[in-house]
């Protein structure tokens, strides 16, 4: 479903982001989606490159397509083999078919894919091993399972500004 959302704001000439709503902004996020990329993907890998990460695991959580053909074909790619794989997650849908679709065989991502700094733009998994020693520009709680984990970590972060909210149904 987000990748027709998103092909379908990007069809009418607009530029496109998605955004989970398990994740907080420290800092705005509109700068780092300027430039000439035509996707922009964050990394979710939940290990430093220069700690062993081998692999990249690119994460659904958040996402901007510029409305150009390449995005238009990236996002068909995706709907497409969603289409085929049901039963799978789309991040995983993204991650297992269309990524290795777009890096050919040279195995490189193309240049108008752009990744976000993971320093800036760290998994839930590496965001306190970032905290202190950088600023990452945001918190996401994807490495959380349950809506009251995820709330409660929001909040010790200083990242839910909701008084007396409690976690949405997932209805």
């Amino acid at each position: 479903r987000r990748s027709s959302d998103l092909l379908h704001v990007v069809s009418l000439g607009f530029s496109a982001a998605w955004i989970d709503s398990d994740a907080f902004f420290f800092k705005n996020p509109v700068p780092f989606l300027q430039g000439a990329a035509d996707v922009i993907l964050a990394d979710d890998t939940g290990k430093r490159p220069d700690n062993g990460a081998s692999v990249i695991y690119y994460c659904g959580c958040f996402l901007r397509f510029r409305p150009t053909p390449y995005s238009v074909r990236v996002l068909e790619l995706w709907i497409n083999h969603q289409e085929k794989n049901m039963g799978l997650n789309d991040q995983i849908v993204l991650n297992k078919k269309v990524i290795p679709k777009l890096m050919g065989p040279n195995q490189r991502l193309p240049p108008n894919l752009h990744i976000l700094p993971q320093e800036l733009f760290p998994s839930g998994r590496l965001f306190e091993l970032l905290r202190g020693s950088s600023a990452p520009a945001w918190y996401h709680a994807n490495w959380m399972l349950g809506k009251d984990k995820k709330l409660y970590e929001l909040k010790a972060h200083g990242s839910w500004l909701v008084p007396g909210a409690q976690a949405c149904s997932a209805q």
